[in-house]
């Protein structure tokens, strides 16, 4: 391509806008064409010249065609920055998100299309494709913390238990005893080891209470 060269120092402002926007329609049809390296300097000579919008809108999306995403987000960047509610450049910027694999911020871009615009078929379709994902997400992270849940609350419950059957035996060995005081039967002339009762020794007080 024969890049054009023009002395922009001796033409009025009104003739530098008439150059750019031929430069950028040039650049139209060489996108169309399919030739995105010409639409890209064309483009860039357009915005060089007279640094509009729609230019800069044009070059985002030659970016994005040449697969160079972060300068498309730079682009569609600067053109948010003149006009916040500019749809084209919040979709081309949510497109580039998508490509580097930025889904929660290209779905942020495409809800805020659909506020600005809430017909927009583009954005309608996107935020249905990226909520998915998202949501399948949150759910395979609520049953992975609900898993956890359970299985500490079974190992809480396990030790409980085990605290709590030493604590019986303990309690148990406590109270049982085997002195000679218990009454014994006709076949066993020695007691048997029993609970501790008012006779046991030990228990003297409860002999004279």
């Amino acid at each position: 391509m024969t890049v054009t060269l023009y002395n922009l120092v001796s033409l009025t402002a009104t003739e530098i806008n008439v150059l750019a926007e031929q430069e950028r329609a040039k650049g139209n049809e060489a996108f169309r064409a399919g030739d995105y390296e010409e639409a890209l300097q064309l483009y860039s000579s357009c915005i060089m010249m007279d640094s509009n919008i729609a230019a800069y809108n044009n070059r985002a999306m030659t970016y994005i065609k040449l697969e160079r995403y972060k300068d498309a987000i730079a682009d569609c960047n600067a053109v948010i920055q003149l006009e916040y509610d500019n749809v084209k450049a919040i979709l081309r910027r949510a497109l580039a998100m998508e490509h580097l694999e930025k889904p929660n911020q290209a779905l942020a871009d495409y809800e805020t299309v659909l506020k600005l615009e809430p017909t927009n078929k583009i954005a309608i379709a996107a935020v249905k494709k990226l909520r998915k994902p998202c949501e399948s997400k949150k759910v395979r992270i609520i049953m992975k913390i609900t898993s956890k849940a359970i299985f500490f609350r079974m190992k809480i419950e396990d030790l409980t238990n085990k605290i709590n059957e030493g604590m019986t035996f303990r309690k148990m060995e406590t109270e049982i005893c085997s002195c000679n005081r218990a009454p014994s039967s006709s076949r066993q002339s020695t007691p048997l080891p029993h609970f501790k009762n008012h006779y046991c020794l030990g228990n003297d007080k409860l002999l004279t209470a």
